[in-house]
């Protein structure tokens, strides 16, 4: 017996206190500190290893879980798709020209979260900006009006599909691991349509509270493009103020804000601000402009997010757009229909994509979001540590306790937990700590787990009240000149709502008992 397990104060243990300590550290380290995300997560894992709260197995073996290697494969099969060209022309050619401002933001909403359930909110917004802030202009509508919702549609797709987003994948892992069952990559599908539709309309309904903001890149051609470069640690910009290097607004090309490396967000943008390595600005300017600025500053491929292709360059790619295609559609047709496991199809399409030349072996490294990855493994280790030390067991039974012996009831207050707390943390973070909470009180009261996997899923994308519960409303938070309430005033109610929707659709597609 570990000593973890023989010293305890009232019904937990020291090794379950313990674990309740790192985690509010962890939390605070995260909302009070310059801290990146991935490093809090990767502390967090060490002190409970050297602590002997997890043994090696447990601290490590979140890096090799099916989950994780899924997610990294999926990188790839996405950055194939992005530099043949597809995602591109899909988002320049699905939105045309609504004549009112309800159709414009169910035109926009539906088509971002189709792509999101298959390849990611982050990847998606990011497509979409530059495209929404032109779309904008022609519909006469401030940019701030539809970035919002374009960001909502994303988080929400997201959760529609097993690969919309890491999180679906490890609530899906610790499901497996408890049950010996396998989750479809549709198993979310109904559960999640009938919240995006929700989702929609709410946000047609309550479109008055959508913010009329001057975004810094207001007054820019309606032909220009928007890219996020980053600086790397060997550019001769590093220590120099923009003035200096003549690309704060040399006519041609504009710099709206910078990224810091510990993400602060600096806008507006002075002449005199210095350039530090691991800043990413953000530009503007013709295409042309903008990839010049990138030669001669020896910015390559790894270094720029965002930039459009235009029509021609996808025609060049020939028959790279097309082989792409059809690897991502055999890769979900495989695992639908069952006939290869996901993680099989998705080794499949990824090796592939770079057989086929869709992407070369460095695109497709360069196009693993590593930081997403080790947040992704460190969560399925805090899971396995609050399994370990028995805090699952123990909130399972007060829970139970609680709620009169009622599952409805204790799913609804997960979901309601899940909705809050994801809005300060990850949605992966929120759901390594609540699905093996879930599965316990499933276990306890006899009744359908996938219930409340399936409902936790929805209920961490459910993010919509701050800028800082996904990194998806990060990405809009510049280019709509937003500020922090405006999320907050439209987020409530979408919680609400969407928290409603999520308890009704998912006990009538998935029984609690």
């Amino acid at each position: 017996m570990h000593f973890w397990e023989i010293i305890a104060v009232g019904e937990l243990t020291w090794g379950a206190l313990f674990v309740f300590a790192v985690i509010t550290a962890m939390t605070l380290l995260m909302n009070l500190t310059k801290m990146k995300t991935e490093a809090v997560f990767l502390l967090g894992v060490i002190a409970l290893f050297l602590s002997g709260v997890i043994n090696e197995e447990s601290a490590f073996g979140g890096f090799s879980s099916e989950s994780v290697l899924i997610t990294a494969t999926l990188f790839i099969v996405v950055g194939g798709l992005t530099y043949t060209g597809v995602i591109n022309w899909i988002v320049k050619n699905l939105l045309g020209k609504p004549k009112t401002f309800k159709r414009a933001i169910a035109r926009l909403m539906f088509p971002v979260a189709l792509l999101s359930s298959l390849i990611g909110d982050t990847t998606v917004v990011a497509m979409f900006i530059n495209v929404v802030r032109i779309w904008s202009k022609k519909l006469n509508l401030t940019p701030s009006k539809l970035l919002i919702p374009l960001s909502y549609a994303a988080c929400i797709g997201g959760a529609c599909t097993l690969i919309g987003t890491p999180t679906n994948l490890l609530v899906a892992s610790f499901y497996t691991e408890s049950t010996g069952k396998t989750l479809s990559i549709f198993t979310p599908t109904i559960c999640g349509l009938v919240c995006l539709m929700v989702c929609v309309l709410s946000t047609i309904a309550l479109r008055k509270l959508l913010p009329t903001r001057k975004s810094p890149m207001e007054g820019i051609d309606s032909d220009d493009f928007t890219a996020e470069l980053t600086v790397p640690s060997d550019s001769l910009m590093i220590g120099n103020g923009l003035d200096e290097t003549g690309y704060f607004d040399n006519g041609d090309l504009r710099v709206v804000a910078i990224r810091r490396f510990d993400d602060e967000i600096v806008t507006p943008v002075e002449p005199d601000e210095f350039i530090m390595g691991g800043d990413r600005m953000i530009v503007t300017g013709k295409t042309e402009a903008i990839l010049n600025f990138c030669r001669k500053e020896h910015l390559g491929n790894e270094h720029i997010e965002g930039i459009l292709l235009s029509e021609g360059d996808i025609e060049n790619k020939g028959k790279s757009t097309i082989i792409s295609t059809l690897i991502i559609l055999v890769m979900v047709l495989l695992s639908a229909f069952s006939i290869v496991p996901l993680m099989k199809s998705c080794v499949i399409a990824a090796v592939a994509m770079i057989f086929f030349k869709c992407c070369t072996p460095r695109q497709a490294m360069n196009s693993i979001e590593w930081d997403v990855l080790i947040i992704f493994a460190c969560s399925v280790c805090i899971g396995k540590a609050l399994t370990a030390t028995g805090v699952t067991n123990i909130l399972a039974d007060k829970l139970i306790a609680y709620n009169g012996g009622s599952p409805y009831i204790a799913l609804f207050i997960l979901c309601l937990v899940a909705t809050i707390v994801t809005e300060f943390l990850s949605d992966t973070a929120t759901a390594a700590v609540l699905t093996p909470v879930a599965l316990d009180i499933a276990t306890t009261m006899h009744a359908n787990p996938l219930t409340f996997c399936v409902a936790i899923m929805i209920a961490s994308a459910a993010n919509f009240a701050t800028p800082i519960g996904a990194h998806a409303h990060m990405h809009v938070f510049v280019p709509g000149g937003y500020k922090f309430s405006d999320f907050v005033k439209i987020g409530i109610p979408m919680n609400i709502i969407i928290l409603i929707t999520n308890m009704i659709i998912t006990c009538l597609v998935f029984p609690i008992v």
